[in-house]
């Protein structure tokens, strides 16, 4: 209990918390929040004249962050009641739950509309208008294919119903087989998609998944009829790719697959298998191997196309660092402005400004504006520790293409102290930088007071785990070594 100036006349109350309308509302995107506004005005949402002023109170700046401060927007010169309140926000959670079920439905896809209504038509005896929806639906089965999951539990439901049909007219002819097949290919789609979610899984945590089934399903998957079933196929090759020391032979028959089916089938999950791929091949970089940039950047480009490195209209922080640094090292600094003028605007974070910030700072590097680079480097907001340290990687470099010798040692002095202070930076990515330091201190004594390269500096860097190798390695072609 609390008792004070809490501007409700000084009645004693308990703070409420913060209500879950509101959490949920936190993440909803603009769009969303639009549409569920538009709900709230349509008689399916059931909202009560406080529930609206409610929703136009969380909708009128200034927006307070204590929800009893609502309170004097709905119920002015009252008494407060914390109960009445809390009975305000709980109509309007109601509404919204009622809006995702509906939005819910409306997201149905195209199969699964029919699918509703001819269960409504046998369910309620209406024998002759399910025949012909059943063969109109029939007809529209091949325009509706989509090699996923569920797609194939939906034709399972589709065959059950026909099977039901067959049985209460006394035709000879069942669809038992039918409904098998279709079950079998959903069964063994999810289950290869989980057995490469736990292979991932596998490779960041010491856990070792029992799966006790797991000879079986591999043994049906060799059974299965693969060019028919491509799902299977797709997911028992992505499984491949992430089995330990996977050969590079299982990620170019994935992208084959890929090639032939990624049109048919829904962004969601295309994203879901690209993000595999992606993941690959960030995982194979070779430092010293600007095609494999180049290989990681195409990827990058084709997912943009087509729509899947954004997962539900949000862009991740390492999503786009991977595709704006590989395009750099690819030499595609063009392409790299144009995807953050246009895909920025996805990105999520608290520090998404200043990320897209020193992501513009990068591509301006690659494109050689170096005055922007230093004027910029002085104006962009402090982000996190390891995004200070990158900054300070690229005004090195900076330093170093100018020939600035002065400021590159300086910055080379002072980055070395940072990283050594910087103890919360964790110590493999400390470790990472400070080798670059000292690799690239080293090419800045060659480079500007004549001292001689050792002769296997170049296998020193390649056996050295080091941020920023492939710059270091072409400085040092560069100097003739």
């Amino acid at each position: 209990m609390v008792l004070g100036d809490n501007g409700y006349n000084g009645e004693i109350f308990v703070r409420m918390k913060q209500p879950p309308v509101l959490l949920v509302l936190e993440k909803m995107d603009v769009e969303e929040r639009q549409a569920f506004g538009l709900f709230l005005e349509s008689p399916l949402s059931g909202a009560t004249p406080l529930a609206h002023q409610l929703w136009q109170a969380l909708n009128t700046p200034p927006v307070p962050e204590d929800p009893e401060a609502f309170y004097p927007r709905l119920w002015p010169d009252q008494p407060y009641k914390a109960q009445r309140l809390r009975r305000v926000f709980m109509e309007l959670h109601q509404c919204l739950r009622q809006f995702i079920s509906f939005r819910a439905t409306q997201q149905k896809s195209d199969l699964v509309r029919e699918l509703d209504y001819l269960r409504f038509l046998l369910d309620h005896g209406a024998y002759g208008l399910f025949a012909k929806a059943l063969a109109r639906t029939w007809r529209e089965v091949p325009r509706l294919e989509r090699t996923d999951r569920d797609h194939q539990y939906h034709l399972s439901r589709l065959h059950r119903m026909e099977n039901e049909y067959r049985i209460h007219q006394g035709a000879d002819e069942d669809s038992f087989e039918a409904v098998a097949r279709s079950l079998d290919r959903f069964f063994l789609a999810n289950q290869l998609e989980l057995q490469a979610s736990m292979l991932t899984r596998e490779k960041r945590f010491p856990q070792r998944h029992q799966f006790p089934f797991a000879d079986e399903v591999n043994r049906m998957v060799e059974r299965a009829p693969l060019d028919e079933w491509p799902e299977v196929r797709i997911w028992a090759q992505v499984c491949a790719l992430e089995a330990p020391e996977s050969p590079r032979r299982a990620y170019d028959e994935l992208a084959q697959s890929l090639g032939q089916f990624a049109g048919q089938m829904p962004l969601l999950y295309l994203r879901q298998v690209r993000g595999y791929q992606f993941n690959y091949l960030l995982r194979h970089l070779r430092p010293n191997h600007k095609e494999d940039y180049r290989e990681l950047w195409a990827l990058a480009r084709t997912m943009t196309e087509e729509g899947t490195i954004l997962l539900q209209n949000r862009l991740s922080q390492p999503f786009l660092r991977a595709a704006v640094q590989s395009a750099c090292y690819a030499g595609e600094a063009e392409w790299a402005r144009t995807f953050l003028d246009t895909m920025g605007q996805f990105l999520v974070g608290e520090d998404r400004s200043q990320v897209l910030a020193f992501h513009r700072l990068l591509v301006a590097y690659y494109q050689g504006d170096y005055g922007r680079v230093k004027k910029g480097s002085v104006v962009l907001e402090k982000g996190s520790a390891r995004q200070e340290v990158l900054l300070r990687v690229l005004l090195l470099k900076t330093y170093y293409d100018l020939g600035e010798v002065e400021e590159f040692f300086r910055l080379a002095e002072a980055f070395r102290r940072l990283l050594e202070r910087k103890g919360h930076l964790g110590q493999r990515f400390a470790e990472g930088y400070a080798a670059f330091v000292r690799f690239a201190e080293r090419l800045g004594r060659s480079r500007f007071d004549g001292e001689k390269v050792p002769v296997d500096l170049k296998e020193e860097i390649m056996a050295t785990f080091s941020g920023e190798k492939l710059w270091l390695l072409e400085q040092l072609e560069r100097l003739g070594k």
